[in-house]
C-alpha cells in the first residue's frame, strides 16, 4: 500500500484504489492522478487520460478534488445519484459522500475508475438530521402538497435518483413507475403532469419536464431516501 507520509501522526486518512492497489493520503496531504509516471496513482497509457488528470487533497471534512487537465473532463461518481461533472481546471468536493469514485474516459468506450474512501474524514449524513442527496436547498413559495397516489409516484420517479449510479442514476420512466406501481404509463404521465402543472401556476422555476420534476423534488428535500425506504400501497386512490 502506497504512503504519502510526513514523519507526523498520520492521524485520519483516506485510501485511494485503483488497479488492486492502495494509497493512503494524510489530512492536509495531497495525491496526484494520470497516466504522467510522475503522477502517485499511475493511470494506463491511453492518450484519451490527460497526463495529469487530477489531485485530490484531505481536508478536515472531505477530499478536495482538482481537475488538473487543460481539455478533459472526469467525473465524480458517487454510490447513490446523478455523475458529478469536474470540468477542467474546477474543482469539487466530495460532500456529502464519504465514499465515490473518479471515472475518466478510455478509449473505446472504457473507462479508468478510481475509488476513493473518505469516511474517515467525511461526517456520516445520518447524524446531520435530514437526509438527501441534494447539494443545497431551493426556497419554496409555500409547502408543497401531494396527494397519497401523486407522492407514491412521485418517489417513485425519484428513486434511481436517490438509490442508483453512472448512467442508471436517471429519473424513472412513465413505464418503470407503472410496473412497480401496478398502473398504467398513461396514468402515471397523467399524474406527473398534474403535479408539474400546479407547481408551475406557482411560479417554481426550473420545471420544465418530468425529469427536472424528480430533480426538482430531491433537491427542495420533498423526497429524500427516508421516503425511498417507506412502505408504500400500490393501490392507494387519488
Amino acid at each position: 500500500m502506497g504512503s504519502h507520509g510526513t514523519g507526523r501522526s498520520p492521524g485520519p486518512v483516506v485510501v485511494l484504489e485503483y488497479c488492486g492497489r492502495k494509497w493512503q493520503v494524510a489530512l492536509g496531504e495531497e495525491i496526484t492522478v494520470g497516466r504522467s509516471g510522475a503522477c502517485a496513482v499511475k493511470l494506463p497509457d491511453d492518450t484519451y487520460l490527460s497526463r495529469h488528470m487530477a489531485s485530490l487533497r484531505v481536508l478536515d471534512d472531505c477530499v478536495l478534488v482538482y481537475n488538473r487537465s487543460r481539455s478533459k473532463p472526469f467525473c465524480l461518481r458517487p454510490p447513490a445519484g446523478e455523475d458529478r461533472i469536474v470540468e477542467p481546471g474546477a474543482a469539487m468536493t466530495s460532500l456529502p459522500f464519504p465514499r465515490f469514485d473518479i471515472v475518466a474516459a478510455r478509449r473505446g468506450g472504457a473507462t479508468a475508475t478510481v475509488q476513493v474512501d473518505a469516511s474517515a474524514v467525511t461526517h456520516d449524513r445520518k447524524s446531520l438530521g435530514q437526509e438527501t442527496l441534494a447539494e443545497s436547498r431551493a426556497t419554496l413559495s409555500r409547502p408543497v402538497r401531494l396527494t397519497p397516489a401523486q407522492l407514491d409516484i412521485i418517489i417513485e420517479l425519484c428513486r434511481p435518483l436517490l438509490t442508483k449510479s453512472g448512467a442508471d442514476a436517471r429519473p424513472a420512466t412513465y413505464k418503470e413507475i407503472g410496473e412497480r406501481l401496478g398502473r398504467g404509463p398513461n396514468y402515471v404521465r397523467n399524474v406527473i403532469s398534474d403535479v408539474r402543472r400546479e407547481l408551475s401556476d406557482r411560479d417554481e422555476p426550473g420545471l420544465a419536464d418530468w425529469e427536472d420534476l424528480a430533480r426538482w423534488m430531491i433537491l427542495n428535500r420533498l423526497i429524500t431516501e427516508r421516503d425511498i425506504r417507506r412502505s408504500r400501497q400500490p393501490d392507494a386512490g387519488v
